[in-house]
C-alpha cells in the first residue's frame, strides 16, 4: 500500500477544536489500517507454514 501524507492546515473558520478532532480521526484510521495490514501478513505467513 502506498504511503500518503496529508497536510492539515487550520484556517477558513476551522478552529483548533475541529482540527484536533480531525487529527484524532486520521490517527485512529491510520492505526486501524496498519493493524489490518499486519494481520494479513501474519495470515499469509501462517498459511505458508501450514502448507509446507
Amino acid at each position: 500500500m502506498k504511503e500518503r501524507k496529508i497536510a492539515v492546515i487550520q484556517g477558513d473558520g476551522i478552529g483548533p477544536e475541529q482540527t484536533e478532532a480531525t487529527l484524532q480521526v486520521l490517527e485512529a484510521r491510520a492505526k486501524s489500517i496498519r493493524e489490518k495490514i499486519l494481520r494479513r501478513k501474519e495470515e499469509r505467513w501462517e498459511r505458508n507454514i501450514i502448507s509446507q
